[in-house]
């Protein structure tokens, strides 16, 4: 795939998650359901106080014509980094 179509479905995926995101992404403000969630979190990972975790995916990409080795990662592949909650 070309850079350019990389960049515009990247775009168009995030334009849909954003447009969704209030559906499925949701940060409890409630006291005894924040303390629920810490507690079931607990219980799973032995974590104290850990409402959420981030992960991190490597997506292989073209490499760029501009700062190309920015995109460089530790194993020589040219991605971008996407992290979530």
């Amino acid at each position: 795939m070309s850079q350019s179509a990389v960049c515009s479905a990247i775009n168009n995926l995030t334009r849909a998650l954003v447009k969704r995101a209030p559906q499925f992404i949701n940060f409890q403000r409630e006291p005894s359901t924040i303390t629920a969630n810490k507690m079931a979190f607990h219980a799973v990972a032995r974590f104290p106080n850990i409402l959420g975790a981030i992960d991190c995916m490597h997506i292989a990409i073209k490499a760029p014509s501009v700062n190309e080795e920015a995109f460089v990662n530790r194993k020589g592949i040219h991605t971008i980094n996407v992290q979530a909650v």
